[in-house]
């Protein structure tokens, strides 16, 4: 993986953040996931991140993407772990399948 490949996973976190940080309205991320420790995607989130987002009022989407999971237990055992972190007001469950 280039620098550049690097530094782009990061940016997403970092304008969330910064965007969570300043913003008088929730924040949305529309689909997220916890970031597990042997993946590293844009759409994957640490759990710092996950709770700054619910903080704000906002909500974090989960979907069953293939990025932070194998297997759909995957899906809903971090689904779980979502909720734990963040609270159930805070979380939404999407359906974007592809087929």
């Amino acid at each position: 993986m280039t620098d550049w490949m690097r530094a782009r996973e990061r940016l997403p976190s970092r304008r969330t953040v910064a965007f969570a940080k300043t913003s008088d309205a929730p924040v949305i991320l529309s689909h997220g996931q916890l970031t597990p420790d042997v993946r590293r995607h844009p759409r994957l989130r640490d759990p710092e991140h996950a709770q700054l987002v619910a903080a704000t009022g906002g909500v974090i989407g989960m979907w069953p993407s293939g990025f932070g999971n194998d297997t759909f237990d995957d899906f809903v055992e971090g689904t779980l772990d979502m909720v734990g972190l963040v609270g159930g007001n805070a979380l939404r469950l999407l359906r974007k399948v592809a087929g």
